[in-house]
């Protein structure tokens, strides 16, 4: 969610549900997949949903491939810690703030891990640093805990 002032209007409703036509039209901030391996994005699930106060609401499907470091100590009895990892490149602290709206969930709906089971998930947001800058930026992280079935 971000708020862009140029939007605040007085129509009689709170919201406003924007086409996929008009999302072009609209800012959208640089949000990058930090680990991710490959990823689609589906247009045709896209949408804007602005509100009175000029704050936007951006939605959007993906589908991803991410890495994961894993401990294989324990192979086949093995559980995994495996995050995807969302953060601007460009936009510092200063410009964007990264955060996770308090009752934001993260919807697996039925999804699968080959030759996983998923234990459990959890999302935050942490401000860090730049190595080579020094400058801020925020990353929000999904965190899976995951347990091979035992079927390799």
């Amino acid at each position: 969610m971000w708020t862009d002032d140029r939007l605040m209007n007085n129509y009689s409703y709170a919201q406003m549900l924007l086409e996929s036509g008009t999302i072009a039209y609209v800012w959208e901030p640089d949000i990058n997949f930090i680990n991710e391996i490959h990823s689609t994005k589906f247009s045709n699930n896209a949408a804007i949903i602005l509100n009175n106060d000029g704050s936007l609401t951006y939605i959007q499907r993906w589908r991803l491939k991410t890495s994961c470091e894993l401990d294989l100590t324990l192979f086949p009895f093995d559980v995994q810690c495996c995050y995807i990892k969302l953060s601007s490149y460009s936009l510092t602290t200063d410009h964007m703030h990264l955060s996770w709206e308090p009752n934001d969930t993260v919807s697996l709906n039925g999804q699968t891990i080959q030759e996983f089971t998923i234990l459990s998930y959890a999302n935050y947001s942490v401000t860090r640093p730049s190595i080579q800058t020094g400058l801020e930026f925020d990353t929000l992280y999904i965190k899976f805990i995951i347990k091979r079935t035992g079927e390799t």
